[in-house]
């Protein structure tokens, strides 16, 4: 048996330790051992977790890790940005309505309040007054965050109880 030590071929880098045996042998030259590609006799240097082992020029270097590279963190959003995004919200909570029965969004689902079809007609009507009822309702959230009696909420379930349920006429 034979102790030799594994590094990778492409980074360089200690991999462990590899036992040979009998038939690592030499079949021209008894008693020599025939050392694979990428395994070198030296004994590698110890080293701590901080550290690893690369072979490199004939010898084994003990480099330390590097330190992971901070993300820096995000900014907190700006006012401007939050009310972007809750004005988002309701919009696309209006527009998922108007796709459940395959309208492009809101404003073409009330568009057709107006239609001479009885079922489109009635279900833009729907739409118009759920539109209305909706934005009356975050605007008036809007009013108690600016005067300082509710946060800007954060995600849209945070006042889906205050919002009208979006029902479809029957």
């Amino acid at each position: 048996m034979k102790t030799v030590y594994a590094f990778n071929p492409i980074t360089r880098l200690y991999q462990g330790e590899v036992q040979l045996g009998e038939g690592d042998l030499s079949p021209l030259e008894p008693g020599v051992f025939l050392i694979p590609a990428g395994c070198v006799e030296v004994v590698p240097p110890s080293h701590d977790q901080s550290e690893f082992l690369e072979w490199g020029d004939g010898a084994w270097v003990v480099k330390k890790i590097p330190e992971p590279i901070q993300e820096p963190a995000e900014a907190p959003l700006t006012q401007e940005q939050l009310l972007a995004r809750f004005t988002a919200a309701i919009q696309s909570r209006l527009d998922g309505l108007a796709r459940s029965r395959h309208y492009d969004n809101i404003l073409s689902a009330c568009s057709y309040a107006a239609s001479a079809v009885a079922k489109f007609k009635a279900e833009g009507q729907a739409c118009v007054n759920l539109r209305d009822s909706t934005w009356a309702a975050a605007y008036a959230i809007l009013e108690q965050v600016n005067s300082g009696q509710r946060p800007l909420p954060d995600d849209l379930a945070d006042i889906e109880a205050d919002l009208p349920a979006l029902e479809w006429p029957q």
